[in-house]
């Protein structure tokens, strides 16, 4: 099994992000668990993280790369 981790400086970013775009989304597609997608993509240096509000579309990276 492959695993990719999120730095806290990430994870409270997706955290703000999601309260920021939490009534987005219409009743009960939140509650399905797919209003966001989070995008963990593979580099040299380290990983680039994204979150995606899919009930508006609006996505923004949340990488934090001071700690590559």
């Amino acid at each position: 099994m492959k695993t990719f981790t999120i730095s806290d400086k990430e994870w409270e970013s997706c955290q703000k992000f999601k309260e920021e775009h939490k009534q987005c989304a219409p009743n009960g597609f939140s509650t399905l668990g797919m209003q966001y997608t989070y995008s963990i993509t593979p580099g040299g240096l380290g990983p680039c993280v994204s979150i995606k509000c899919n009930a508006c579309g609006d996505e923004i990276d949340v990488t934090d790369s001071d700690s590559w």
